[in-house]
């Protein structure tokens, strides 16, 4: 299943990007959640229908 990839990326974004320094201050806000979201969308769409 080719969606069960993506999903660990975007678990591991989910808890990477937040310790990131550039993402200080909005890691765990709702503005980064929905960055996290996006962008693991982001990695849907560009897996195609397919995977």
């Amino acid at each position: 299943m080719p969606f069960l990839p993506l999903l660990v990326v975007g678990v591991v974004l989910a808890l990477v990007l937040p310790l990131w320094p550039w993402s200080r201050g909005w890691g765990w806000t709702p503005a980064g959640m929905l960055a996290i979201v996006l962008l693991t969308a982001a990695l849907f769409v560009a897996a195609g229908p397919g995977g």
